[in-house]
């Protein structure tokens, strides 16, 4: 019996696993490069045998549904660009209410960021979701805008390093960049590091206080669902016990990544923290002690707590700083000897499984 076969798939096997990740990522977009127009055309070519061989009465039924799903798209669409609307309107709010606060650095600090945000919200591109591969679900999506785009905007906000967002939510980056589609590196991708930090107090009430907001309005509209009014007014009722002090506590900073890189479409996204601690003073504060969170002027305070936000520091030169990650779901006890801590979070966008409409942002 001869082994040569075996030999020679184990060693083929063993071969594409050397390979580097760059050139398996070339390979992966060049592929999808291929697969994205041929399954439009495949669409087409199946709607034009379906209207062939229906009747007219089926025809007119297809023509229905397909009004019906451009109105719903172009419905979604609309919605989005409301929510980012009323999201750029309530963060000028928010810098009017700032602007009134005393003459303090954080005060001033929290109005350049904000003042940052706003501008690339107001020259942001709307994207829509045309392709994400279920191998790669949790990694990578691809968008309909490209090249194409910054030559008729006349600026370049598509690039390689263009943050991707939600509103105030970071989704992204732009990795590789085609004349009408590019790709986005997900943050749930063990490969994106964006650099952090844990706020506690006036913005991780905002953050739930908009999340009830929500909550409330979508309940209060389904008045076909039991007690459906009165769990609205308990929402209202623990909405206005929080205060959305203007001022927070900045502390432990750290970074970020996935959880790893399913081989296929996965259930939940988790976010794995490292790095933790606030071992040096900078310009939010003193330095604490890891383990009592104390300093000089201050009390004891802990570094990080579950339930706290984690927002972008801007170190990273990617994401501008003030932008919402993760909330901490998750903390590992400190190892003896250990310098920082290990934790776990929620992405702050919720959907990223269901997402069909995002923002890019100019490079940073």
């Amino acid at each position: 019996m001869s082994y040569r076969p075996y030999l020679f798939l184990v060693g083929f096997v063993a071969l594409l696993l050397l390979l580097p990740g760059s050139f398996v990522s070339s390979v992966r977009s060049g592929m999808i490069r291929c697969v994205i127009p041929s399954w439009q055309s495949v669409q087409w070519v199946k709607c034009g045998i379906d209207t062939l061989c229906s009747s007219e009465e089926k025809e007119e039924h297809s023509q229905e549904g397909v009004r019906e799903s451009l109105l719903a798209l172009q419905l979604d669409r609309i919605q989005n660009w409301l929510l980012n609307e009323k999201r750029l309107s309530e963060q000028c709010s928010l810098f009017s209410a700032l602007t009134g606060e005393s003459e303090d650095s954080f005060f001033e600090r929290r109005q350049t960021y904000l003042a940052q945000i706003i501008a690339k919200g107001l020259t942001s591109l709307p994207a829509k979701v045309v392709f994400r591969q279920p191998a790669t679900w949790s990694s990578c999506i691809w968008l309909n805008v490209g090249e194409r785009a910054n030559r008729q905007l006349q600026s370049v906000i598509v690039a390689k390093n263009s943050p991707v967002v939600l509103g105030k939510n970071i989704v992204g980056v732009v990795e590789e960049v085609l004349e009408t589609k590019c790709r986005v590196r997900l943050l749930t991708d063990r490969a994106l590091t964006p650099s952090v930090r844990v706020v506690r107090g006036g913005e991780q009430d905002r953050v739930l206080f908009e999340t009830l907001n929500t909550l409330i309005q979508m309940i209060a509209g389904r008045a076909d669902l039991q007690g459906a009014e009165e769990l609205a007014q308990v929402l209202a009722a623990f909405q206005g016990q929080l205060s959305c002090d203007p001022s927070s506590l900045y502390l432990a900073k750290g970074e970020i990544h996935g959880s790893g890189a399913p081989l296929w479409r996965g259930v939940g996204h988790r976010l794995k923290g490292e790095g933790f601690n606030y071992d040096f003073s900078d310009e939010e504060g003193e330095a604490r002690e890891l383990r009592t969170g104390g300093c000089r002027s201050k009390g004891a305070t802990p570094l990080i707590k579950t339930g706290d936000l984690l927002v972008t520091t801007g170190m990273d030169g990617i994401f501008p700083p003030d932008f919402h990650v993760g909330i901490v779901s998750k903390i590992f006890p400190l190892h003896e000897g250990g310098s920082s801590y290990e934790l776990e979070a929620t992405p702050t966008v919720s959907n990223l499984d269901h997402l069909t409409e995002v923002f890019v942002l100019p490079p940073y």
